[in-house]
C-alpha cells in the first residue's frame, strides 16, 4: 500500500474486514491439503486392519443352510528414515486360522524374517532402501486411494473436533466403492469380494490433524451385496497414523 496510498483508501470497510478473515476451509480443500501432506512423510508408525464376514441374508430359507465365512488383515509397522530401518508385522486369518509373517530390515538393508513364533532368518532380497520403503509408505501415500478420495471430496461433511478435522460419509452412493477397493490393495481376495456387489450401507470417517494436514485415521464399516444373491457382506477397515517423521524402529529381540 505504501506505493499507492490513494489506491488503499478505496477499498471499504467491509471488504477489508472480509479480506483479513480466511475463508473456510471445505472438504475439498482439506483432502487435496492431506494428499499434499502425506507425500512428505518419511518415517511413521501405523495399524492396519481389514475384515470381511459374508453371511446368509436368511438363513432359514437358504438351501445351503446358514453360511458365515469370516477373513481378515491386520498389520502394523515402524518406517524410519534416519537411521534406514523397517519393522512390519501382518496377520492373516480365514475362517478361524491365521497365518503371522514379520519382516525387519536394518539399517544395513538386510532382511531378516519370521513366521509366528518361528526364530528369525536372514533373508536375501534385491530390492534397494527406497523400494521397500515405498511398500510401507504405501499405507500413509497411496495414490490410488487419494484419488478415489479426491472424487468424493464433496459428498464428505467436514467437522472440527478439537485439534482435528473429522471427514464422514453415511449412505450407499456407488462412487464410494472405490475408495473401499483402494484402502487396502494389499488384502487382495478380500478386496476383490467387493467385485460386482453394490453398497447396501457405509460409513466412513477420515481424521486429520489441523495443525499439519497429517491423518491419524482412516475408518469405515460396510454391507455389500447382488441383487440375485443370498448373501451379504460386512466390511470393517480401520488405520491409524502415529510418530509422522519422528518414528524410530526398535530392532527386534532375537536377531543379532
Amino acid at each position: 500500500c505504501s506505493s499507492d496510498l490513494a489506491a488503499c483508501g478505496t477499498k471499504s470497510q467491509t471488504e477489508s474486514q472480509q479480506e483479513s478473515q480466511p475463508k473456510p476451509l471445505t472438504s475439498q480443500d482439506v483432502i487435496e491439503k492431506y494428499s499434499e501432506a502425506v507425500k512428505n512423510v518419511n518415517s511413521f508408525k501405523y495399524t492396519s486392519d481389514f475384515t470381511s464376514k459374508t453371511a446368509s441374508k436368511n438363513p432359514e430359507s437358504s438351501p445351503l443352510g446358514p453360511i458365515n465365512l469370516d477373513s481378515g488383515i491386520s498389520k502394523d509397522g515402524v518406517l524410519s528414515s534416519e537411521p534406514f530401518s523397517i519393522l512390519t508385522n501382518q496377520t492373516m486369518t480365514l475362517t478361524g486360522t491365521s497365518l503371522k509373517i514379520s519382516n525387519y530390515i536394518n539399517e544395513s538393508n538386510e532382511l531378516y524374517t519370521r513366521a509366528g513364533n518361528e526364530p528369525w532368518k536372514k533373508t536375501d532380497s534385491k530390492k534397494t532402501q527406497s523400494e521397500k520403503a515405498d511398500v510401507v509408505k504405501k499405507e500413509i501415500y497411496n495414490d490410488k486411494f487419494l484419488d478415489a478420495l479426491k472424487n468424493v471430496a464433496g459428498d464428505l461433511k467436514l467437522e472440527e473436533q478439537g485439534e482435528n478435522y473429522v471427514l464422514t460419509y453415511s449412505g450407499t452412493d456407488e462412487k464410494f466403492m472405490e475408495v473401499l477397493q483402494q484402502f487396502d490393495r494389499g488384502a487382495g481376495s478380500v478386496v476383490n469380494k467387493l467385485a460386482d456387489t453394490k453398497i447396501l450401507s457405509l460409513n466412513f470417517k477420515l481424521t486429520i490433524k489441523k495443525s499439519s494436514f497429517e491423518p491419524t485415521e482412516i475408518q469405515f464399516d460396510c454391507e455389500t451385496g447382488k441383487n440375485e444373491s443370498s448373501l451379504t457382506t460386512k466390511f470393517t477397515g480401520k488405520r491409524t497414523f502415529s510418530e509422522i517423521n519422528t518414528a524410530k524402529v526398535t530392532k527386534p529381540e532375537g536377531i543379532k
